[in-house]
């Protein structure tokens, strides 16, 4: 008799039966960040949560227009990160100048729920399946090339480099071939910044 297979993080956390913790807000429906990393935490007592700062220790990066935060979900030994623009309530992107405190932490806790999402918990509140929401997409249209370009050049590690890049090719629909281009030459120069950084093997 053959083995049952287990099941995936993404098929055990897609399978959450999540409808009683959905919100609303005007027309929109929604998961709160409390609930859903209650959801993940149930399951995955290990899971664990990052937010991603600068060299200076900010907690959103900015290319000095707009401002955007990237946090990253571990689960099982499997990290899945997410980067949203900070929003105000229209959804649209804010003004650096106006940037508060406030709008950084509501927009972390957004990308914490997002990051859930990309592990498969609530994934149909994106994907427009069951219920109303804002496109995945639309978290992306404000995080230009240039924003791009500059976590590049901030990747500290080729992990860090692997993950802009990943963002880069979910967004290439929206980005020009120079754009393209641009970003997967820098790409390749930073690859050899941090290969050239590594210890020398005996």
């Amino acid at each position: 008799m053959a083995e049952k297979k287990q099941q995936s993080v993404f098929q055990t956390l897609q399978s959450v039966d999540y409808s009683e913790y959905v919100e609303q807000k005007g027309n929109l429906k929604y998961l709160s960040w409390a609930n859903a990393w209650k959801l993940v935490k149930n399951l995955y007592p290990d899971a664990t949560f990052k937010v991603y700062e600068t060299e200076g220790g900010l907690n959103y990066f900015t290319d000095g227009k707009t401002a955007w935060v990237k946090v990253g979900v571990t689960v099982d030994g499997q990290e899945m990160v997410e980067m949203r623009p900070v929003y105000d309530h229209r959804n649209q992107s804010i003004p650096l100048e106006r940037l508060t405190s406030g709008d950084v932490n509501t927009s972390i806790k957004r990308a914490l729920v997002k990051a859930c999402a990309l592990h498969g918990l609530a994934i149909a509140l994106y994907a427009g399946d069951d219920l109303d929401y804002i496109s995945p997409v639309k978290y992306l249209e404000s995080v230009t090339a240039e924003a791009f370009a500059t976590q590049m050049k901030e990747a500290k590690t080729m992990d860090e480099l692997k993950t802009v890049w990943t963002e880069v090719q979910r967004k290439q629909r929206s980005l020009t071939k120079e754009e393209l281009d641009s970003l997967d030459k820098l790409k390749n120069q930073k690859k050899g910044e941090l290969d050239a950084q590594q210890p020398a093997k005996n």
